[in-house]
């Protein structure tokens, strides 16, 4: 079993397979909406946590926001959600990610940079990075077996627009670094949340750290 199967992002207090995370997060969305006697349905869950990522804090904020919008006279709905909720956060990760699969630190700090300036948490844009980095692990896996990007993005439940996106970056890394780099965000998780290290000067660090290697 390689060494990244041990490794777990602990970006929003789970604690179980890292495969499981999505399903986890779904389900702790649908209790908290149930416990804040918010309307929405099962789709509008679902959106929600893609466009938001694993920050929990900022995905109650959002809820709060939807429901201050429907005034829960209705179920929040998928259209809601992309109304108000933005997806230029994912947008930017994608794009920095992209930078940093072309060894470009300077174009990825900078976008980093301008997430912070946009009021985004360090953690969440940590958990984001996580995310893509973990995708493309699995992408790469499946690439290295053999697979196609159809029957990669079936095994992977992804939909063919983000494999799309997902397989020419995972082309652009080595396994070894992608396996280095889950690593290494979870070192950072651990050294902001443990006050180890600032959390800005933690994730800057990375940013410019993962352009060094691919």
């Amino acid at each position: 079993m390689r060494r990244w199967r041990r490794v777990r992002i602990l970006l929003c207090q789970y604690d179980g397979e890292w495969w499981k995370q999505d399903e986890w997060l779904l389900n702790w969305l649908t209790q908290r909406a149930r416990q804040r006697k918010i309307k929405i349905e099962p789709a509008a869950t679902r959106a929600l946590t893609e466009l938001v990522g694993h920050d929990l804090r900022l995905l109650d904020q959002e809820l709060s926001k939807l429901l201050a919008y429907s005034a829960n006279a209705r179920a929040i709905s998928v259209t809601d959600v992309k109304l108000l909720v933005s997806g230029v956060r994912e947008r930017s990760v994608f794009e920095m990610v992209e930078a940093l699969a072309g060894g470009n630190g300077k174009q990825a700090v900078a976008l980093l940079q301008s997430l912070l300036a946009a009021g985004e948490q360090p953690l969440g844009i940590l958990g984001m990075i996580a995310w893509q980095f973990r995708l493309l692990l699995q992408v790469k896996e499946l690439m290295s077996q053999g697979q196609s990007q159809d029957a990669a993005g079936a095994a992977l439940g992804q939909k063919p627009f983000t494999m799309k996106k997902a397989w020419p970056q995972a082309q652009r890394f080595s396994l070894a670094t992608l396996e280095w780099a889950m690593e290494r965000l979870l070192e950072t998780d651990i050294a902001i949340k443990t006050g180890q290290m600032e959390d800005r000067l933690a994730l800057t660090m990375l940013v410019a750290e993962l352009s060094q290697s691919r």
